[in-house]
Order: structure tokens, then C-alpha cells, then sequence
């Protein structure tokens, strides 16, 4: 490979920012995009265009700009690349937004999920993102203007605006979206609330699903909580921020919860439905890193050998990769063997 081809990496938010300042090590990730050949200012790729225009003020924001050369995206003469001291500038909120999309992007082609590039559900090849599209508490994907739009809102307690385009469990079940109804296009069609839940489900396990692909998270998981992953209340908390900030509550969904299809059978809700087969899918991932665990000879209690505590943490560490990588093409593949209607 070229060096100008290498994969350039980009600093952004793991979660969202309120993770990030109660709890560092779970702050910032590094992202590495594969995707350097097409690159503008915006950012512009071959897939995505950033266009921060905001609707509540009729404003179309200055983008980050691309340095060829340098391969860098700066903002002035600030490199924002691996800059997280200046998380308040609009231009790391476009990056930020972009660089996640990108990785969720790339995890849903690689071989070990879909292994091909995907199309979206609608003509051409870029979708758009617009990172400040307005005031409000909401995210979502639209076919129709061929985008992903993150608004923003003050935060009740201190009145600080919270930017949605700054958390990668929203953006990451967003662009799970796009990526949905590439595929499955009629998904979106349907009046049904279970396929309507469908769509949201699969969101979530989506974001569930990058975290733990993260090497440095998984660390971090093995070492603080130890081998049962249903005790990572971090990796089951969905969109912790906007949870906190809208719902009051320390997430906005959680993967681990007792509903049932009886307990919402009354439900219109998407959201709430879809929880039902989230938690399912969580059970089974707890159950597939246990099993894993379980295999390995030296955590077995029978053996007798007492383990260091860095023992412990390698071996939790491991099992948890197979569990992702298991859990990403028993989940993520059979998308193409769905019905085409639901």
C-alpha cells in the first residue's frame, strides 16, 4: 500500500461526552478510516458529505477543511485530527460525526459482517450528514433528503447545549438506519410496529456490537468489571447523555431489561417494542462470552490454578473478542436471508 494510502486516524468520542468527563477511560477512541482517496473539506468522502446547515438559524457553518498534502483536517490553522482540547469547535463536531459514520461504515462492509460494499436506499453514493441541523432533542435518518440530522438543545440543569452529534451510540444507531434500508428497503415502508421496532432494534445492537469491537474498551471492560459482561452497565446503557438530559434517567434505552412481547403488547411505541429483541440479543452475546470464558482451561475452577489478577484480565479480554466476533456475523449476516417484507 501507498503511504498517502494509508488509513488516516481520527480522534473522536467513544460514547458522547458525559461518559467522557464521569468516566475517561471510556472518553475518546481512535478511528482509523480506509477511506483517504476521495477526501474534501466538509469533511467529503466517497460515501459521506458533511453540510452543516442549521435550520433554526438559516446558517450554513463553516466546514473543517482538508490539508492533501498534510493529511490533516484543520480548522484554521488548528489540526483536528487527534484534537480533543478543542471539542467545542463546530468543525471537531463535523469530523467527529463524520470519522464515527465512516467506522460504522466500514464494520458493516468488512468481511466479517456484510463483506461488500452496501448501496443506500436511494439514488447515488453519498449520504449526507448534517451535524447542527436545528434546535431540538432528536436525531434521525430520512430517505427522502438522503440524510442523517443531528439537532441540539440545552442541557435543563445548566442550560449547556448538548449536541447529538457528538454521542456515537446516536450516530451509530442513525446511520444503522441508512444502512438498514439499503438493504432492506420495504423495511421502511411497513406500518407494522413490529417492523418499525425492527429498524430500531437494530440500531441499538448496532451500537452495542462497535463498542465492543473496541480493543481498548474491551480492556478497559475486562479489567474493571471483570468476565460478566452483563455487569457493563457502560456497554448495555444506550445514548447515556440524552438519556440523562431528556428522560432523566442514566440511559435512554438499555439492552438489559426484562420486557417481553406480553408486556408491550399494547405498545405503538417502536422504541419500547424494539427493547424486547435487544435484550434478547444481549442475552445471548452475556451468554456466548461466558461460554467463551468457560473454555479457557486456566479460569476453570477444577484446574486449581490460581490466576493473576492480569491472567484474569487477558483471558476475560480474549474471550470478549471471540464474543464479538461470533456475535457480529451470527447478528449482522442473516440480515440478507430476511424477508424482503415484514
Amino acid at each position: 500500500m501507498k503511504k498517502d494510502a494509508l488509513p488516516l486516524k481520527i480522534h473522536a468520542y467513544l460514547q458522547d461526552p458525559l461518559v467522557a468527563r464521569e468516566t475517561p477511560m471510556y472518553g475518546f477512541q481512535d478511528i482509523e478510516i480506509n477511506d483517504v482517496y476521495n477526501l474534501a473539506d466538509g469533511p467529503t468522502s466517497s460515501r459521506f458529505a458533511v453540510v452543516d446547515y442549521n435550520g433554526t438559524t438559516g446558517n450554513l457553518l463553516q466546514p473543517v477543511k482538508w490539508d492533501p498534502k498534510k493529511k490533516q483536517f484543520k480548522a484554521g490553522n488548528l489540526v483536528l485530527n487527534n484534537q480533543k482540547a478543542r471539542t467545542d469547535s463546530f468543525q471537531f463536531h463535523q469530523l467527529n460525526v463524520w470519522a464515527v459514520a465512516q467506522k460504522a461504515l466500514q464494520f458493516f462492509e468488512s468481511p466479517q459482517v456484510m463483506g461488500r460494499k452496501l448501496p443506500w436506499g436511494f439514488e447515488g453514493n453519498r449520504l449526507i450528514i448534517v451535524p447542527h441541523a436545528g434546535y431540538g432533542q432528536n436525531a434521525y435518518y430520512d430517505r427522502q433528503s438522503k440524510s442523517l440530522q443531528f439537532y441540539y438543545y440545552n442541557n435543563p440543569e445548566n442550560q449547556q447545549p448538548v449536541y447529538t452529534c457528538l454521542s456515537a451510540d446516536i450516530i451509530n444507531h442513525e446511520l444503522a438506519h441508512a444502512v438498514l434500508d439499503g438493504i432492506r428497503p420495504h423495511y421502511n415502508e411497513s406500518t407494522h410496529i413490529q417492523t418499525a421496532a425492527f429498524h430500531e432494534f437494530f440500531g441499538d445492537l448496532t451500537t452495542i456490537l462497535l463498542l465492543l469491537r473496541n480493543n481498548e474498551f474491551r480492556a478497559e471492560i475486562a479489567k474493571n468489571v471483570g468476565p460478566d459482561l452483563s455487569e457493563a452497565a457502560v456497554l448495555s446503557n444506550i445514548a447515556d447523555e440524552f438519556g440523562r438530559t431528556v428522560e432523566n434517567k442514566p440511559f435512554l434505552r438499555s439492552a438489559k431489561n426484562t420486557n417481553t412481547m406480553d408486556s408491550v403488547a399494547d405498545s405503538q411505541e417502536p422504541h419500547e417494542v424494539s427493547e424486547v429483541l435487544t435484550a434478547a440479543m444481549f442475552d445471548i452475546l452475556i451468554a456466548l462470552s461466558m461460554q467463551y470464558i468457560e473454555r479457557g482451561v486456566a479460569w476453570k475452577e477444577e484446574d486449581q490454578v490460581e490466576m493473576t489478577s492480569t491472567a484474569r484480565h487477558k483471558a476475560a479480554k480474549q474471550a470478549f473478542w471471540y464474543t464479538i466476533d461470533r456475535m457480529q456475523r451470527m447478528a449482522m449476516q442473516p440480515l440478507d436471508f430476511c424477508r424482503r417484507w415484514m
